[in-house]
């Protein structure tokens, strides 16, 4: 699980495409938002953004951790039994810079900035989003070490696998719920 930090940061932009990086490595990753007034692109704005329905039903929830490999939960749901991993942005000093420039970033921007690293967009930003995703597919024992995490997050996101990660959680979290 990735937790997003509600400390208006703009550590929504990396936790999003850190965790749909993750899943396209084989990391069931529930992503569970804060809903605080203070964070100024929450979790759930930013998804709607990118085209996910954040209002997910627990059994809608399970069902997209089996079929896709990640889902969406606020405070107000149950979170899904995973082990908890919650990488914080502070593991990184070489972020803080960077997270200063997402301060200001609206769920719109954040949504395409979120697009262009998954679609292969070069630069610090995408840099950030390999180091974390890195380290959670490390600690999931989907690699032998953090640069091999490293790495392999830079194959999901140039294979496009992130993308298509975030294209089947689009369509299936729009699906109507059968009752």
């Amino acid at each position: 699980m990735i937790q997003e930090t509600a400390d208006n940061t703009g550590s929504v932009f990396i936790c999003i495409a850190s965790a749909l990086t993750a899943a396209a490595g084989g990391v069931k990753t529930a992503i569970h938002g804060s809903t605080a007034a203070f964070s100024k692109c929450r979790t759930e704005a930013c998804l709607a953004a990118l085209g996910v329905n954040p209002l997910q039903s627990s059994a809608r929830c399970s069902e997209l951790l089996e079929r896709v490999g990640i889902c969406f939960f606020s405070e107000a749901f149950a979170g899904p039994e995973l082990p908890a991993i919650q990488i914080c942005t502070e593991d990184f000093e070489s972020e803080c810079s960077i997270e200063r420039e997402l301060q200001s970033g609206s769920p719109r921007k954040t949504a395409e900035m979120i697009a262009a690293i998954l679609q292969g967009q070069k630069g610090p930003f995408r840099e950030s989003v390999l180091k974390k995703a890195g380290k959670v597919l490390y600690t999931a024992g989907k690699a032998d070490s953090i640069e091999e995490g490293i790495r392999l997050a830079g194959q999901l996101i140039d294979s496009e696998e992130a993308l298509e990660t975030l294209h089947r959680l689009i369509e299936i979290s729009n699906r109507p719920e059968e009752r």
